[in-house]
Protein backbone atom coordinates (compact mmCIF):
# COMPACT_ATOMS: atom_id res chain seq x y z
CA UNK A 1 0.00 0.00 0.00
CA UNK A 2 1.13 3.13 -0.83
CA UNK A 3 2.07 5.70 2.30
CA UNK A 4 2.12 9.05 3.45
CA UNK A 5 4.98 11.66 3.20
CA UNK A 6 6.07 11.66 -0.87
CA UNK A 7 2.31 9.97 -1.50
CA UNK A 8 1.32 12.42 -4.16
CA UNK A 9 3.98 11.94 -6.17
CA UNK A 10 4.38 8.23 -5.55
CA UNK A 11 0.65 7.95 -6.31
CA UNK A 12 0.77 9.79 -9.21
CA UNK A 13 3.94 7.79 -10.31
CA UNK A 14 2.44 4.02 -9.58
CA UNK A 15 -0.79 5.28 -11.05
CA UNK A 16 0.84 6.06 -14.27
CA UNK A 17 3.16 3.32 -14.41
CA UNK A 18 0.36 0.58 -13.51
CA UNK A 19 -1.95 2.29 -16.26
CA UNK A 20 0.54 1.95 -18.56
CA UNK A 21 1.59 -2.06 -18.00
CA UNK A 22 -1.96 -2.73 -17.95
CA UNK A 23 -2.91 -1.06 -21.38
CA UNK A 24 0.17 -3.22 -22.96
CA UNK A 25 -0.75 -6.01 -21.47
CA UNK A 26 -4.23 -5.69 -22.66
CA UNK A 27 -3.00 -5.00 -26.25
CA UNK A 28 -2.79 -1.50 -26.59
CA UNK A 29 -0.22 0.29 -28.00
CA UNK A 30 2.19 1.31 -25.46
CA UNK A 31 1.75 5.36 -25.19
CA UNK A 32 3.56 7.79 -22.43
CA UNK A 33 1.07 8.26 -19.82
CA UNK A 34 0.72 11.43 -18.61
CA UNK A 35 -1.78 12.56 -16.02
CA UNK A 36 -3.67 14.69 -18.95
CA UNK A 37 -3.77 11.82 -20.94
CA UNK A 38 -7.65 11.43 -21.58
CA UNK A 39 -9.44 7.80 -20.66
CA UNK A 40 -11.66 8.39 -23.95
CA UNK A 41 -11.33 9.79 -27.54
CA UNK A 42 -8.10 10.98 -28.45
CA UNK A 43 -6.53 8.75 -25.83
CA UNK A 44 -6.52 5.84 -24.27
CA UNK A 45 -9.59 4.90 -26.37
CA UNK A 46 -11.08 3.02 -23.24
CA UNK A 47 -14.30 1.62 -23.43
CA UNK A 48 -16.36 0.70 -20.44
CA UNK A 49 -15.64 -2.47 -19.70
CA UNK A 50 -12.06 -1.58 -20.38
CA UNK A 51 -12.12 0.91 -18.03
CA UNK A 52 -13.54 -1.80 -15.10
CA UNK A 53 -10.87 -3.90 -16.04
CA UNK A 54 -8.11 -1.00 -15.43
CA UNK A 55 -10.13 -0.21 -12.00
CA UNK A 56 -9.71 -3.63 -10.69
CA UNK A 57 -5.58 -4.05 -11.85
CA UNK A 58 -5.19 -0.72 -9.98
CA UNK A 59 -7.08 -1.98 -7.22
CA UNK A 60 -5.27 -5.71 -7.43
CA UNK A 61 -1.23 -4.23 -8.44
CA UNK A 62 -1.25 -0.83 -5.82
CA UNK A 63 -2.92 -3.09 -2.79
CA UNK A 64 -5.56 -0.88 -2.39
CA UNK A 65 -9.59 -1.25 -2.49
CA UNK A 66 -11.84 1.19 -4.01
CA UNK A 67 -15.18 2.27 -2.54
CA UNK A 68 -18.39 1.50 -4.88
CA UNK A 69 -20.00 4.90 -3.50
CA UNK A 70 -16.58 6.99 -4.59
CA UNK A 71 -16.09 4.96 -8.21
CA UNK A 72 -19.80 5.89 -8.84
CA UNK A 73 -19.40 9.54 -7.89
CA UNK A 74 -16.21 9.80 -9.60
CA UNK A 75 -15.32 11.19 -13.01
CA UNK A 76 -13.46 9.45 -15.21
CA UNK A 77 -11.74 12.34 -17.94
CA UNK A 78 -8.07 11.70 -17.97
CA UNK A 79 -5.34 10.06 -15.93
CA UNK A 80 -5.78 12.58 -13.17
CA UNK A 81 -8.96 11.27 -12.33
CA UNK A 82 -7.72 7.95 -11.81
CA UNK A 83 -4.82 9.69 -9.41
CA UNK A 84 -7.14 10.98 -7.51
CA UNK A 85 -9.10 8.36 -7.13
CA UNK A 86 -6.59 5.47 -5.95
CA UNK A 87 -4.91 8.96 -3.25
CA UNK A 88 -8.08 9.11 -1.92
CA UNK A 89 -8.24 5.38 -1.22
CA UNK A 90 -4.75 5.07 0.43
Amino acid sequence: MLTSGKADADTEQAVRKTVAELMTAEGHEAVEITAGTSLAEGGLNLSSLELVRLLVGLEERLDIELDDATIMNARFDTVEDLITLVHQAT
